[in-house]
């Protein structure tokens, strides 16, 4: 192979196939042929008739939608060569592309001229200051990210449990989830849930908001306030991107460097192994706090009763914490502490905005979904 940067062997980030959510590979430009391969991936020749072209994060991204195989670069040199031999709809596309790119240079150059600086100070103040300011570099990183760490992930657990398809239980929860959406405080997220058969009174958020529900907790709630409640607190994971951070407070440095710069490509492969430490370890108790405190105002936006989150609480206490989750659930420490604070911030001065009701919630029939979850 020759050196990086020539014809031979550009440096990129595969993606789709065999390249999973996101690898190293190489894109080799022979006259008209344009090809990837990786360490361990075989060559695959995209068809550039197939091809799509788009911006990812500060990266030129192209994908070839006939085979969902694609790659993303920041490597201007692999524009231009595309350019030259790209048909003319993936021509304008690239044009187009270069344009935005062009539009955000400034940005660009200064975000590099900030990392220069971060890295310097980095050699003198060492790793624990390097992932602080990992931490604030999640902000510059699309929310798309998170759901492509979160996705794979969620379908990979799924299949270690039996997915509920009773229309009854399906249209209760679909309800209850639904009307907590337009009170999510953040934009371009799409979550998502699947109810599965599970003792387990609880539910999980990826990154990402792909969220899965236990069967349990529909069973053991009192009412459709408390599966709100609880809704409502796994969304604030999502919406505050938790997942994401957590994973960024334990980052090597590898995936450190790669948020600062901007690459989004290796940040997702690099996530979708941290996603699985976050499973096995759970939020931390600062994350859980902050979900409590957003999900509650989501809740009660949405015209649930707020106190619902606390007596849920309550009872997860007075049992001890309730059922032993999977080694991978995201765990709830301290219920009856966080009971007492949710209490506390709903009879409180300042919860006169809260208690105003901005939505009214749905009607459902929390007789027939007992009655439906018996039946399973």
């Amino acid at each position: 192979m020759s050196e990086p940067g020539t014809e031979d062997g550009f440096p990129v980030t595969g993606h789709g196939g065999h390249f999973g959510i996101g690898s190293p590979a190489t894109l080799s430009i022979h006259g008209r042929e344009v090809s990837i391969s990786g360490k361990e991936v075989s060559k695959v020749t995209l068809d550039l008739y197939q091809c799509e072209a788009s911006i990812v994060g500060k990266c030129l991204d192209v994908l070839d939608t006939s085979q969902q195989v694609g790659f993303s670069t920041v490597n201007p040199q692999v524009y231009a060569r595309l350019q030259e031999i790209a048909p003319a709809d993936l021509s304008e596309e690239l044009t187009a592309m270069a344009g935005v790119l062009y539009r955000s240079q400034k940005s660009t150059k200064q975000l590099y001229w900030v990392s220069g600086i971060l890295v310097s100070l980095l050699l003198v103040s060492g790793f624990l200051f390097l992932k602080q300011v990992t931490l604030n570099v999640v902000n510059w990183v699309p929310v798309e990210i998170d759901q492509t760490i979160g996705e794979p992930i969620h379908e990979l657990m799924l299949k270690e449990y039996v997915i509920v398809e009773d229309p009854v239980l399906l249209q209760a929860t679909g309800k209850i989830f639904d009307s907590l959406l337009p009170h999510l405080p953040i934009e371009g997220l799409k979550p998502h849930w699947t109810l599965v058969k599970s003792p387990v009174v609880n539910a999980y958020c990826l990154p990402g908001g792909a969220i899965t529900i236990f069967t349990g907790l529909l069973k053991d709630a009192e009412s459709p306030d408390e599966v709100a409640a609880v809704l409502a607190h796994e969304l604030a994971h999502a919406t505050e991107r938790h997942g994401l951070r957590q994973m960024a407070q334990s980052a090597s440095v590898a995936l450190a460097i790669q948020l600062s710069l901007g690459d989004l490509g290796g940040v997702a492969a690099a996530g979708g192994e941290a996603a699985h430490s976050l499973l096995s370890k759970g939020y931390s108790r600062d994350h859980e706090r902050e979900a409590d405190a957003i999900g509650l105002k989501m809740l009660t936006a949405a015209g649930w009763k707020p106190l619902a989150m606390s007596n849920f609480f309550e009872r997860l206490a007075q049992k001890g914490g309730g059922d032993q989750p999977p080694a991978w659930f995201s765990t709830h420490p301290h219920p009856g502490e966080r009971a007492q604070v949710i209490r506390e911030v709903v009879a409180s001065e300042s919860a006169g905005e809260m208690n105003r009701k901005t939505a009214s919630p749905p009607e459902i029939d929390w007789q027939a979904v007992q009655e439906a979850l018996g039946k399973l």
